[in-house]
């Protein structure tokens, strides 16, 4: 049996001055020892997505449609806990 991967990966599109950084700040402190990666524009624009024609159609009117899209493809080729930017890690 394969082992999680101790990644944590939170995906922010859209304007990143907006982006949870304080709300970040908490799943790591909670999670020493485990990886974060930060998804954003770049990653949407430069990665070349299985559902690329999906998401280009949504962007101008679903953005979070589009990062549930990025969501299920980073985790079937990464493996990982996906969390929502805005949410809180409270405790382990």
């Amino acid at each position: 049996m394969k082992t999680l991967p101790k990644t944590l990966h939170i995906i922010w599109i859209g304007d990143q001055t907006q982006r949870p950084d304080n709300c970040i700040a908490t799943w790591l402190h909670h999670h020493p020892g485990w990886t974060l990666k930060i998804w954003g524009n770049d990653d949407l624009s430069t990665r070349t997505w299985r559902c690329e024609r999906q998401m280009l159609a949504l962007a101008p009117v679903d953005l979070r449609a589009v990062v549930d899209l990025m969501r299920w493809e980073i985790l079937a080729d990464e493996g990982g806990v996906a969390v929502a930017a805005d949410s809180l890690c409270l405790r382990t």
